[in-house]
Order: C-alpha cells, then structure tokens, then sequence
C-alpha cells in the first residue's frame, strides 16, 4: 500500500464515527414514500401480467440460450432460426405479438447460467430466476451495511422496501433481466475497494462482462489500479476462453458481427426505441436536430470527457472513498452504448452511496445536499418512469438528471477531499 492510499484510507476511517442516522421520523416518510412508489409498480405489473405468460418478457432470450446449450448446439447459440424455433416451442405467440425474434446477443459464457433452468417449462423457469434474483436483492443489505456506516442501523424492511420501489430494479426483476445480478457484482466489488482487496474487485466486475458495455467504462476510470486490472484481465481471459468452448472459435469470432448485425436490424424491437435509452449515445442522436450519424463525433467527445473525469475523480481520491466508486458507476451508465430502463439498476450503489454521505456528516456545501435529494427523488419516482416511457417514449430526458447527479457527486467528492478532517 503507498502513502496516497494509507492517506486517503485514514481520512475515510477518520470521518466514519461522524453519523447522524435518519431520524424514526425521516425512516416513516420515507417508508411511506417508497411504499407508495411500490405499490405503483405493482399495479403496473398487474395490467401488464398477461403478458409473462405469454413469454414476452426478456428471459425468453437466456430461456433459449440454456435450451440451445442443454440440446448440445453451442456451435449454433447464435443461429437466428434456431432460436425462433426454440422460442415457439413455448411461447407459439411471442414473435408475431412482439413482432420478432428476441435474439439471445449475450456472450456465450452467460448461456451456462441458465443451462439448469432450462431443464424447466418456461414458466417454472421464469419464477425460479425471478427468485434468484429476489435472493440477490435480499442479500445487498447484508453486503453493503458494514460499508455504508451511515445507512447501518436502517431496519431490513426499508431496505427491502427501497430496492422494490426503485422502478429500474422492479423492470428487472419483471422482465427477468439480468441487471439485479450485475448490480450485486458491483456491490461484491464495492464492498472488496473498501476493504481494500482489488484483486477480488477485479475478478468481480469482469464476472459482469456478460454487460461489457456497462463494465467496461468502469474498468477504464479504475485502469491505474494495476491489481485491479490486472485481476480483471485474467478473469476476463478465462470467460473468453469458456465461450469458445461453448461455441468454438469459429463461432466466437463471429460473434462480434452478429452482434453488430442484430443492432442494426429494423426488424428488432429494440433498434426501435432510441427515445427510451437515458445516456449519452441515446439523448444527443435524438434530442439534437443534427441527427445521430451526424451526432457521432460529440457522443465521442462527451463520452471521452466523462470518462476522463471520472478516472481523475478514481486517481484523486482513491481506491476506497465510496464516492469515486459511485463516480465511475454513474458515469458508466451515461456512456453506455446501450441503457435501458432495467440498465438504471445500477445507480441504486451510487444512490445509496450518495445518502450515506448525507447522514454521515461529510462537509457537502448546502447546494449539493439540497441538489443530491431531488436526485434522489427523482430516481425513485415511479411516475416519472411510466410517463416517460411508457406515455412518451421519451426516456431519454432522464439523462439530465443523471447527468446532474454525476457533477453534483463530484462536487461533494472535492469539497469532501478539501474539507479539514477532524483530529
């Protein structure tokens, strides 16, 4: 460990006995805020049931993939009429009413996960992965509250209650994504950067790779920190080489053009939703007038400035502060290629980041406390995703929040580094 790391360690020790804990007051409003936003998305859910029977949500395309894998074609994982074979084996209906093929275009070391369940109808199979991602959610508490002092004395219940509220991780759950895993890698790395064991940081976030365009800008604002990176890579390295045993190598050097195919097909329903990707890539190709091939070179430049700001954010403050962590975090998901509602999972870390800073007594300027509630108020408002997208198409508008809560997050990370520590 070098001095800069000792140093910026002993100034976060430092400032951890500072607590001032949401008062029974505050934990009541909020549980009756968050219950509220609950119970919105369960009514959501309840005019949308229908359409889990009838195998429309995103499982379907790991269904397949562990199909495709227990049948023994690994070779032909991302052969398109395969898998609209096997996706009309249950669920008859689900091309003609989604209007396409949902393709399985996840790398094929993910494919393994689902092998087990695929020995399932899809309905047992969908409840099952739901349940395992329900056990994923439960355990954050556990995994976060010794590393968050100032949320530590919270009840389990409003945990609980704040991960089911928060739309993005509800979408997830329903749809049966994989971003509640992801965001649980992040917390395994989280909770390892402030114990200080980067290499165990590193093989968890390259275990996220199955999202590689939501891990690597993370990686690349923590790329100075050799242990990490260098855990990572091998990690990396080892999946690589699973999905070619999976597919062959034939088949995994094809993959990156069948991806590429697959996201410029018209035919696929999400090529169709620009308006609802809330990052970069998503709000200037289609809220400026000059259109997205010509917006290309400002989504470069602005994706490249917050990458730089954020790996200076990570180098100046160190490895453990939780808020360079929750820097990176938020300033992946704007540079994204892709980031879907369920993608917004992540910013749950950052966000409870955020609110341990604000109980813990850190020395944030009134605008930037004031600034980081409304953030996070706007996060975890229901309506505001229901309207956008579902009303709208236009989720995309979030991104100015998201943006605006990055900064902030920066600005509380300065005046947190300069503020006089107490002795």
């Amino acid at each position: 460990m070098n001095v800069r790391e000792v140093v910026s360690r002993s100034r976060i020790d430092a400032t951890i006995t500072i607590i001032r804990p949401l008062s029974k007051s505050t934990q009541k409003k909020l549980a009756l805020y968050l219950a509220a936003m609950l119970f919105l998305n369960c009514c959501l859910l309840w005019r949308t049931r229908h359409l889990i029977t009838q195998g429309l949500p995103d499982f379907t395309i790991f269904y397949t993939a562990g199909q495709i894998l227990r049948q023994h074609n690994g070779m032909r994982l991302y052969d398109d009429r395969l898998q609209e074979n096997i996706q009309a084996s249950f669920s008859p209906r689900g091309t003609e009413l989604r209007g396409s093929l949902l393709p399985y275009n996840h790398p094929p070391f993910e494919a393994l996960l689902f092998v087990p369940l695929a020995r399932f109808s899809y309905a047992t199979a969908y409840l099952l992965w739901l349940a395992i991602n329900l056990f994923l959610l439960s355990a954050l508490p556990f995994l976060l509250r010794p590393q968050l002092p100032g949320l530590r004395n919270l009840p389990l219940f409003l945990w609980m209650l704040a991960g089911l509220s928060f739309f993005p991780v509800f979408a997830s759950l329903i749809k049966g994504q994989d971003s509640v895993l992801l965001l649980f890698l992040y917390s395994l790395a989280f909770a390892a950067l402030r114990r200080n064991r980067q290499r165990l940081a590193g093989v968890c976030v390259a275990f996220g790779l199955f999202k590689y365009n939501l891990i690597l800008p993370f990686v690349v604002a923590f790329i100075w920190r050799k242990r990490l990176l260098l855990m990572f890579l091998a990690a990396a390295l080892g999946l690589l080489l699973t999905s070619a045993l999976i597919t062959g190598w034939t088949g995994l050097v094809a993959y990156p053009k069948y991806v590429w195919l697959a996201e410029h097909n018209p035919h696929f329903a999400w090529n169709n939703s620009d308006g609802n990707t809330p990052n970069l890539r998503g709000t200037i190709s289609t809220l400026l007038p000059i259109g997205a091939t010509a917006g290309l070179p400002l989504i470069v430049a602005a994706s490249l400035a917050i990458l730089w700001i954020t790996g200076r954010a990570s180098r100046k403050s160190g490895p453990n502060n939780p808020l360079a962590f929750a820097i990176a975090l938020v300033g992946c998901e704007l540079v994204s290629y892709h980031a879907f509602v369920h993608d917004l999972s992540l910013l749950y870390l950052p966000m409870l980041v955020a609110l341990n800073e604000l109980v813990s007594g850190r020395s944030f300027r009134p605008t930037v406390r004031k600034t980081v509630i409304i953030c996070l108020l706007i996060f975890f408002c229901s309506p505001v995703y229901m309207v956008l997208m579902l009303r709208y198409g236009q989720l995309q508008l979030l991104t100015f929040a998201i943006l605006i809560f990055f900064f902030t997050l920066l600005k509380g990370s300065d005046s947190t580094a300069t503020a006089p520590q107490p002795a």
